[in-house]
């Protein structure tokens, strides 16, 4: 919020009267919760005491009454004595009653210990004044200290009634005195700020005038100054005025400036113009020589056409070649595929029969095994049969018969043994012979393998070269079309070239006008300049 802004003068006076009217109804307030507070005050504590020690000075009488009805004699002494003894209870719990009240105002209420003790000496001297009764020579002096007594404990009771009409009197009074105080305080704190309100509705409109006469007036001075841009107007004020002329000074500074600078192109336009009219001249020189030129152009023009021409026809002819070589790349690949899956289906056989002769390999061995065991099985067949003749020979005649049994079994555990060695040498044969053409198998796998690899090459390279072919189709073609489309644009060339021909001749006579243009334009900068010049900057 700015403080110096004219809303903020002009809300001032309002905001003043506001404020006095925001005391006004706050010391009334204040002065209504004083009157409550006085009442309250009266209500809760000043009355209720007053009345309780009232009803204790009463009870005081009731019992002294009792007292003097038991000393005559009279009817029923036993109630009497109850009555007093209520009495004597009810005039100090009354008087507790009056203390309670009084709490919050020990200066009314007084010192308790006044009020017991004379209490305490009435009580005793009351009951020994009865129990003395029968006895007459002290009666008299009973009577006199009781009656000494409750005159004490009476004046104490009427003095606190006397207390409490004086405090509540002392209290209306202070509240009173504070209210005709305040009441004073605030009448004159109304007058003070009223002047003041007063003060501001003469002294802010009139500062409002007199910055807004200033205004005029300076303006009215630069308005009137023959165009004098240097003067500017004193800003003084910081409020919505002062905004304006600072607003102000810093239009007529872009203005001066925007004149300076108006002045400045005046005196370039005057050199421009001048440079403009050496360029006409100039420009109608070169349009001459232009037209020589462009002739000479037009015949080149022709020529680069037919070049372009003959440099199609060539690339169409590359285009060509460049099919049929990707024709051959696409047979030659067809080719190495057909080779490369012969070449696989061997690899496969030679797998088969490798894997056959490892097994031919395998039962071999199984074969010698077998043969081991005939082997074995011969040679103790051949000891049988010897220890049967041995046996047959030991028992003469009857093993004769035995013992060409036995001769025959050993001819044919013999026979049996050579045929076993016969087999194991034609196996160990075999052995050898399953073991080279495992071997051979081996090695012509791993060439059938490399060969494969080499055809995978030979379809890569063909690959390759079929992409390259498509490449040098595409390039020729683009060359094509490129030679074309440049011949297209040398013949667009050579049109332009005639229409500059001819615009050449138009911009000679647009050279001429613009020498004229010139002159006008630097009549027109002169007459600017003279009419600036009323400015000062």
């Amino acid at each position: 919020m700015n403080i110096h802004s004219i809303r903020t003068k002009s809300s001032l006076p309002v905001m003043v009267m506001g404020l006095t009217i925001i005391i006004v109804i706050s010391m009334f307030w204040w002065m209504m919760s004083l009157q409550d507070r006085l009442i309250e005050i009266q209500a809760r504590s000043f009355m209720p005491a007053s009345e309780v020690i009232l009803n204790a000075d009463r009870d005081l009488y009731q019992a002294k009454l009792a007292q003097l009805n038991i000393l005559s004699g009279g009817s029923d002494s036993t109630q009497q004595e109850t009555d007093r003894q209520e009495n004597i209870q009810q005039v100090s719990a009354r008087y507790a009653d009056y203390r309670e009240y009084l709490q919050d105002f020990p200066e009314v209420a007084g010192d308790p210990t006044i009020f017991d003790q004379a209490y305490r000496n009435w009580v005793a001297s009351s009951d020994a004044l009865i129990e003395g009764f029968n006895n007459r020579q002290s009666l008299n002096a009973l009577e006199e200290t009781e009656e000494q007594r409750f005159a004490e404990l009476r004046d104490i009771l009427d003095k606190s009634g006397e207390a409490v009409i004086s405090g509540f009197e002392a209290i209306e009074q202070k509240l009173e005195a504070d209210i005709k105080t305040k009441m004073t305080i605030t009448f004159i704190a109304v007058a003070i700020v009223l002047l003041i309100a007063l003060t501001f509705s003469y002294l802010i409109p009139k500062k409002l005038t007199n910055d807004i006469n200033y205004l005029v007036k300076r303006i009215n001075e630069i308005a009137s100054g023959d165009g004098d841009l240097t003067a500017r107007i004193d800003v003084s004020s910081k409020d919505e005025f002062g905004n304006l002329a600072q607003a102000f000074n810093v239009f007529v500074s872009n203005l001066q400036d925007l004149i300076k600078n108006i002045l400045s192109q005046v005196a370039n336009l005057g050199n421009l113009t001048a440079s403009l009219s050496d360029a006409s001249v100039h420009t109608k020189e070169i349009n001459d020589k232009l037209n020589l030129s462009t002739e000479s152009i037009v015949s080149a023009v022709h020529e680069m056409t037919l070049a372009n021409k003959e440099m199609a026809q060539v690339a169409t002819n590359s285009a060509s070649e460049a099919d049929q070589t990707a024709g051959l790349a696409d047979r030659g690949m067809a080719v190495v595929r057909t080779s490369n899956e012969k070449i696989a289906a061997l690899i496969r056989n030679m797998d088969l029969v490798l894997n056959s002769s490892q097994e031919l390999e395998t039962n071999s061995n199984n074969i010698v095994t077998v043969l081991e065991v005939i082997r074995g099985v011969a040679e103790q067949t051949n000891l049988l049969a010897l220890n049967a003749a041995i046996e047959a020979a030991r028992a003469g005649e009857h093993g004769r018969g035995f013992a060409v049994v036995a001769d025959e079994v050993r001819t044919l555990a013999t026979r049996t043994q050579q045929s076993t060695n016969d087999i194991d040498e034609i196996i160990q044969k075999l052995q050898l012979s399953v073991s080279a053409s495992a071997k051979a198998i081996s090695e012509g796998k791993v060439n059938a393998d490399e060969t494969a690899n080499t055809f995978v090459e030979a379809d890569t390279v063909f690959h390759e070269i079929q992409q390259s072919s498509n490449r040098v189709n595409d390039m020729a073609t683009q060359t094509a079309q490129a030679t074309e489309e440049q011949t297209c644009v040398a013949e667009e060339i050579s049109k332009n070239l005639h229409g500059l021909n001819q615009q050449t001749e138009s911009a000679s006579e647009v050279a001429e006008t613009g020498e004229e243009l010139a002159q006008e334009i630097r009549r027109f900068s002169e007459n600017m300049k003279q009419m600036m010049s009323r400015f000062k900057v």
